[in-house]
């Protein structure tokens, strides 16, 4: 079994500490409480040839320039960053982290996710503000609902097929 580490960035409340929640325990909770440095939790995933057990460090929210130079971040086979889709702001600062990550780092595996699909009224992303983001990832972002549980373990998945080689 593989065994990788992989960070969560994103702008603070985009719902990181959520989407791990609902990743690994399947829980949601309407209370939010800011993560101070980072959190660290594991789960197994299963990928086409195999299995990865995902060291999953939950980030707290900060800017591109301070989180990459931060130790945390070192060592991690790949990045999942997370934008809150009614507040396009998150979006602008998940296309810093991705160029500042890729600056530091090279060429790791990331996927963006645009998290609160469950308040896709209130979105203010339109395909114009996420394009950014499919050209810096390579990949078009995932859409989640750390809330509803929709495309949670894609996400994840995602992110475990692509630093394994296998998608």
């Amino acid at each position: 079994m593989l065994k990788k580490k992989i960070c969560l960035l994103g702008a603070p409340a985009v719902g990181k500490t959520s989407l791990v929640a609902r990743f690994v325990r399947s829980i949601y909770s309407e209370n939010y409480h800011a993560t101070v440095g980072a959190k660290v939790d594991k789960k197994v995933v299963e990928i086409p040839g195999g299995t990865v057990e995902l060291m999953i460090w939950d980030m707290a929210g900060d800017s591109a320039e301070r989180l990459a130079h931060s130790p945390y971040v070192r060592g991690a086979a790949g990045h999942l960053v997370v934008c809150d889709g009614t507040r396009p702001e998150t979006i602008e600062e998940s296309l810093r982290l991705l160029a500042e990550v890729r600056s530091l780092f090279g060429d790791v595996p990331m996927v963006t996710v645009v998290n609160k699909s469950d308040l896709v009224e209130s979105w203010k992303a339109t395909p114009d503000v996420l394009a950014p983001l499919e050209k810096e990832a390579g990949l078009a972002p995932i859409t989640t609902s750390a809330r509803s549980g929709q495309r949670v373990e894609e996400a994840f998945a995602t992110l475990a097929r692509r630093i394994s080689g296998v998608g």
